[in-house]
């Protein structure tokens, strides 16, 4: 997404886990609101359910039970101030 910093006018490229704060308290103007770049995946890899180790399951359920919420909420923001 492209915004625009007030303090320092310059325009930049950023993805929305790190504008999204900035878009929120009005510290940057999000800007070509059309224009989106392509949406990619994050996916965890490992060898095998079968040896698993508990902090690689534990990081795996964060991700699901945290992060993905998350995601969901910045992008029904962003979906309606584009």
């Amino acid at each position: 997404m492209w915004c625009l910093t007030p303090c320092c006018k310059a325009l930049v490229s950023l993805p929305a886990y790190i504008a999204i704060d900035g878009l929120r308290d009005g510290s940057l103007v999000r800007l070509l609101g059309a224009f989106r770049s392509p949406e990619i995946g994050v996916y965890a890899l490992y060898p095998s359910w079968r040896f698993m180790e508990a902090k690689t399951r534990a990081w795996i359920d964060l991700l699901n039970e945290e992060v993905q919420p998350a995601l969901g909420e910045d992008k029904a923001f962003l979906g309606k101030n584009c």
